[in-house]
C-alpha cells in the first residue's frame, strides 16, 4: 500500500463513446497522487482502443478474456490497486476537478470512517444536465436510516480507506445491487459518510446498468432489505411491502395486487411509519438535528408517494390509488412542518 496514493478503479463495458472524457476528468483532478485502474469487461466496441489512445503514465489497463460482469470486474480492479484509498469510477461519468482532493482530506480527517461518498448532478447521454437528485445524508445515522427507504449513496462517488477494506469487497449474492449491499454493510458498522457537494456528474441513459436491470434491481433490493430489517431490528417487513417502498408505484399495479403477496401488502406510507418506529426503538440516542433530519426523509417520502399516486395510470387499480392517496395525504397533513421542508428541498433541486 503506498500512501497518499488513490487508486481509481473504473470498469468498462462498450462505453467507447464515453470513456475518453470520463478518463480525462480523473487526469484532471487536482490531487495528483493517483493511479487511474481501467478494467475492460469483454468490450466488443472501441473501448480498448479509446483507452490505448491516452497516453498518461497513470492509466492502467487490465482486460477481462471474456465479459465477467460487474461483482468479479470491481472485485478485479480493487485486488490490483495499491493505494492508500481506492475510489470508484464510471466509464461514462465525469468527475469534477476537486473530488478526490476533497474525499482524501475528508478521510485523512476523520479516520474512524471507512468510506465516503459524495453527491451528483445527473445529465443525459449528451451531457445535457438533467434535474439533480437530493443531496445523499452526511452522518452515519443519517445514512442508516435512509438507506432503508432505498439506495441513497451514489456508487461512482464513493472513496475506501485500503486498510479497512476486505476482499473480495463486492458480494456475488445480489449481482446487480452489489453497491447497495455494501453500503448498508458499512453504514451497520458506523463507518460510512457523505460529503454534501456534488462532485461528480453521473450520467444516465438506457444503456446504463439501472436503465436496463432496474426491475432486476428493485426485487433484489426488496430482497436485501427484507433481510437487513429482520438482522437488524428484528422488524418483519415483506419483499413486497419493501417493493412498494422501493417503488410505490408497483403496489399500485393490478398484476402485481391480485393473487400474490401484494393482495395482503401493507401501503407504502404504513410501511415506512413502521421502520420509522423501528429504527427509534433501535437507536434511542438520536439527537435533535438527526430527528429533524428523519422527519424530512419521511415527508419528503410520504409527498412522492402523494404525487405516484395521483399522477399513476388509470390502467393501475382505482381503489388502491384512492387509499395510498389518502394514507399519503393524511400522514402530510399529520406533519406540515416537515412537509413544507420537503417541498422546499424538492424544489430548490437543480
Amino acid at each position: 500500500m503506498i500512501q497518499g496514493l488513490v487508486s481509481v478503479v473504473m470498469p468498462c463495458f462498450n462505453t467507447a463513446r464515453y470513456v475518453t472524457e470520463a478518463v480525462t476528468s480523473i487526469l484532471a483532478q487536482t490531487h495528483r497522487d493517483f493511479e487511474l485502474i481501467a478494467i475492460d469487461d469483454g468490450s466488443t466496441d472501441d473501448t480498448v482502443a479509446a483507452l490505448q489512445a491516452i497516453a498518461d503514465p497513470r492509466l492502467q489497463i487490465i482486460r477481462n478474456s471474456t465479459n465477467l460482469g460487474i461483482v468479479e470486474t470491481l472485485n478485479i480492479g480493487v485486488a490490483a490497486s495499491r493505494g492508500e484509498f481506492v475510489a470508484r469510477m464510471d466509464a461514462d461519468d465525469v468527475a469534477l476537478p476537486q473530488r478526490l482532493e476533497r474525499q482524501v482530506a475528508f478521510l485523512r480527517s476523520y479516520p474512524e470512517f471507512a468510506a465516503v461518498g459524495t453527491g451528483v448532478s445527473y445529465m443525459d447521454e449528451h451531457g445535457v444536465a438533467q434535474r439533480s437528485p437530493r443531496l445523499p445524508p452526511t452522518s452515519n445515522m443519517g445514512l442508516r436510516w435512509r438507506l432503508l427507504l432505498g439506495n441513497c449513496v451514489h456508487h461512482p462517488t464513493i472513496m475506501f480507506r485500503r486498510s479497512q477494506l476486505s476482499l473480495p469487497v463486492y458480494s456475488s449474492i445480489y449481482p446487480d445491487i452489489e453497491d447497495y449491499e455494501l453500503f448498508l454493510r458499512l453504514a451497520a458498522a458506523g463507518t460510512l459518510a457523505n460529503i454534501p457537494e456534488r462532485l461528480l456528474r453521473m450520467r444516465r441513459h438506457g444503456l446504463s446498468v439501472s436503465g436496463q436491470r432496474h426491475q432486476a434491481q428493485l426485487d433484489g433490493a426488496a430482497m436485501l432489505l427484507h433481510r437487513h430489517c429482520a438482522a437488524e431490528y428484528g422488524l418483519a417487513v415483506t419483499t413486497s411491502e419493501f417493493s412498494g417502498v422501493l417503488d410505490p408505484v408497483s403496489w399500485l399495479r393490478p398484476e402485481r395486487s391480485v393473487g400474490t403477496a401484494f393482495a395482503a401488502a401493507d401501503n407504502p406510507v404504513n410501511t415506512v411509519r413502521r421502520l420509522r418506529a423501528a429504527f427509534a426503538g433501535r437507536h434511542p440516542g438520536l439527537d435533535r438535528s438527526e430527528v429533524t433530519n428523519i422527519d424530512d426523509d419521511q415527508a419528503f417520502f410520504q409527498a412522492k408517494v402523494l404525487s405516484a399516486a395521483i399522477a399513476a395510470s388509470n390502467e393501475v387499480s382505482l381503489a388502491r390509488r384512492l387509499k395510498l392517496s389518502l394514507a399519503a395525504a393524511t400522514a402530510c397533513l399529520c406533519s406540515p412542518r416537515a412537509t413544507l421542508r420537503a417541498v422546499q428541498q424538492d424544489r430548490s433541486r437543480q
